[in-house]
């Protein structure tokens, strides 16, 4: 049915705010300290002073307020106001007057429920069974993340207390990857191959042009073994010594002498040649050494082979060191090579 004015408010039977008698005729009607519009004057029941009122005739409305036909006095009493809704309409239901028999089956769907409307609180436990869950319809969005869910890639070795889930007689169990992930494993090697002849007269360590080579270690435990393999080396005078030992360089910080001996005033690391005939130049020495070493680091870490010409000082001269041929000349031609190997812990 249509109204012309406010459509009232169907089967909402409501006490308003009580009202004190003063000396005025107007009064504001409320619910709750909230204004209160009527939709006219004869949904309202108003007892003054243990008597109905006659709607139109004893009282009128002005929006949300009564207006009495005469001024009242501090002596009268209004007993009570009680708004009605429309008979026979069912518009706006009152509060809690709809129980679950009154709404027939399949009536409320996806489409009457609001978003975010049912809660965990309000699904009974193992309510959700299987056979209620769309295909895909649990994405990895919904997963704490202390869910497995294999969605995240590792890129890296593991950390030791990072964990593997084992089957253990059935039982699925979890254990950390320092107990599964073993050692001595190569993780990865790197050479560098040194072809030409050089020469030296330092007496202090210097490079071996062409034996140098670098690496990433993965992690701070691996330790690094060092190897090096000099084809043909010899010095110009005879008596003279040539020193070779590995120097080490981590994240551009400087090198450092690594494996070297100690207790002597001529320290050196792994390997010499000795000019012992008299043509000490024609007198070859293959020369090789190893040395693992434990760098501590996951930093960029260079290695070295160096070299230094050894001459006492009741000899005279200014020999010279060679790699890869004679001190001489360069009728000979052999080849080195220094390799370095990652080795996890």
């Amino acid at each position: 049915m249509a109204y012309i004015g406010k459509q009232p408010s169907a089967g909402d039977f409501t006490v308003l705010d009580s009202l004190t008698a003063s000396a005025t005729a107007t009064y504001t009607l409320q619910k709750n300290s909230v204004n209160f519009v009527p939709g006219s004057a004869n949904q309202l029941i108003v007892s003054l002073n243990g008597v109905i009122q006659e709607p139109g005739t004893s009282f009128i409305l002005n929006g949300s307020s009564l207006v009495f036909s005469s001024a009242l006095t501090s002596a009268d009493s209004i007993d009570f106001i009680l708004a009605l809704g429309g008979v026979g309409n069912f518009n706006t239901p009152s509060d809690d007057s709809i129980t679950t028999a009154k709404i027939a089956t399949d009536a409320v769907t996806s489409a009457k429920i609001a978003d975010d409307a049912i809660t965990s609180a309000l699904i009974d436990d193992n309510a959700v069974v299987t056979a209620a869950i769309n295909g895909n319809a649990v994405t990895a969005a919904k997963f704490n993340a202390d869910v497995i869910s294999g969605q995240t890639e590792l890129a890296a070795e593991p950390a030791d207390t990072d964990e593997f889930l084992v089957s253990d007689a059935g039982v699925l169990k979890r254990i950390d990857y320092s107990l599964i992930k073993g050692g001595g494993v190569v993780l990865q090697a790197n050479s560098a191959f040194k072809a030409t002849k050089s020469t030296t007269s330092s007496t202090s360590d210097v490079l071996v042009t062409g034996l140098e080579v670098s690496l990433t270690p993965a992690a701070t435990s691996s330790k690094v073994l060092i190897m090096a393999d000099l084809g043909g080396t010899s010095t110009s005078l005879q008596n003279r010594q040539q020193f070779f030992s590995f120097y080490r360089d981590i994240g551009s910080a400087g090198y450092a002498a690594v494996g070297i001996g100690t207790g002597s005033t001529r320290n050196f690391g792994f390997g010499f040649n000795f000019g012992s005939i008299s043509s000490p130049q024609d007198n070859y020495h293959p020369v090789s050494g190893q040395f693992l070493d434990s760098p501590n680091t996951t930093s960029l870490v260079t290695y070295q082979v160096r070299a230094r010409i050894f001459q006492h000082p009741d000899l005279s001269g200014s020999p010279v060191g060679a790699v890869n041929g004679r001190a001489s000349d360069s009728s000979f031609g052999p080849s080195s090579s220094i390799t370095i190997l990652e080795i996890g812990a």
